[in-house]
């Protein structure tokens, strides 16, 4: 699993939210679940698939995301990356 680009860069910080894009595979035909954890906040789901690539445009400064990637069902993690926002 990998974010492109990451760390994200600052830009303008006028600008609240940067993006960047996750992409993932768990390696064989099982699905995974794509989850995020924002600071302390419980994790969130994203989407569901072997692989992908996802979209993310709600990066902001001072937080930091931990995609996790799990085998369904949140069974056992497969891959997790921390992804940051340049100040």
């Amino acid at each position: 699993m990998f974010a492109e680009p990451n760390p994200v860069p600052a830009g303008n910080p006028d600008q609240p939210f940067a993006t960047t894009q996750i992409t993932w595979s768990t390696e064989d035909a099982t699905t995974g679940d794509l989850y995020v954890k924002i600071d302390r906040a419980d994790e969130v789901f994203i989407t569901r698939a072997p692989s992908g690539s996802v979209k993310i445009d709600w990066i902001q400064f001072d937080s930091r995301y931990e995609f996790r990637l799990y085998a369904k069902k949140h069974s056992r993690l497969l891959a997790k990356l921390e992804v940051t926002r340049d100040d």
